[in-house]
């Protein structure tokens, strides 16, 4: 009876998680060759999303499901903020960004400039209105944080980001990559509680990897598109 309970909770809060996670969009040769001839790239990044954290099973008895699944989502919220500032976490797509850009720049042979401090909003549209004409080259973190599975006692970190190529004039993404990344150790599987000692020092680590093999994996996205020309 308690099993069924945990099951159908759990199957709740993952589809109530759940996003939808942003796809690979190839350049087309007739957008290349217009971004080729002496334009530059604006770089824009975004304030990350919540950090995630399990929230803990009390909510879910006290509440039952449906009211579980939302104060274990409040919960959280709270313990993801907590985290971040009492370890001094810092969002993942800073180091993506010092990493990934000037690669960008030299792949693609333009000039590039930007700005040093994160926006809120991400909207095409938006980004229209703003700036009128010319193309941006923007990133963000779509997820971040400690999880784990349904019935595993063990956690893991993972990263979701994304880099976008716009035409402003247009509002229209003409290139997007997209890494979707966990750090895992096989032959050690940490409780949360190694991820919070040593000021956050494993939590910091696994997310500088992710960071790592994320702008690897932008630029892999993105030779591969040059590549196809």
């Amino acid at each position: 009876m308690s099993f069924g309970f945990n099951r159908a909770t759990g199957l709740l809060l993952l589809a109530i998680s759940a996003g939808c996670a942003p796809k690979p969009i190839a350049m087309d040769h007739v957008e290349r060759a217009s971004l080729s001839s002496g334009q530059e790239l604006r770089i824009l990044y975004y304030e990350p999303p919540d950090f995630k954290v399990p929230p803990g099973t009390m909510p879910l008895i006290m509440f039952g499901a449906v009211g579980g699944a939302i104060a274990a989502a409040n919960m959280e919220q709270s313990q993801g903020q907590q985290t971040v500032k009492e370890y001094d976490v810092q969002d993942p797509i800073i180091q993506v960004r010092r990493k990934f850009v000037p690669r960008v720049g030299s792949l693609l042979n333009v000039d590039m400039f930007g700005e040093t401090t994160p926006r809120q909003d991400d909207d095409l549209d938006s980004l229209k209105k703003e700036f009128g004409e010319g193309y941006i080259l923007d990133l963000g973190t779509s997820k971040w944080g400690i999880f784990r599975k349904p019935f595993e006692t063990f956690h893991y970190v993972a990263y979701r980001g994304r880099a976008r190529i716009i035409r402003v004039s247009e509002a229209k993404i003409i290139w997007q990559g997209v890494c979707d990344l966990e750090e895992k150790d096989n032959e050690h599987t940490p409780h949360i509680t190694e991820f919070e000692a040593n000021n956050g020092a494993l939590l910091k680590d696994n997310l500088a990897k992710l960071a790592a093999s994320c702008s690897d994996e932008l630029l892999k996205q993105l030779a591969g598109n040059e590549m196809t020309r």
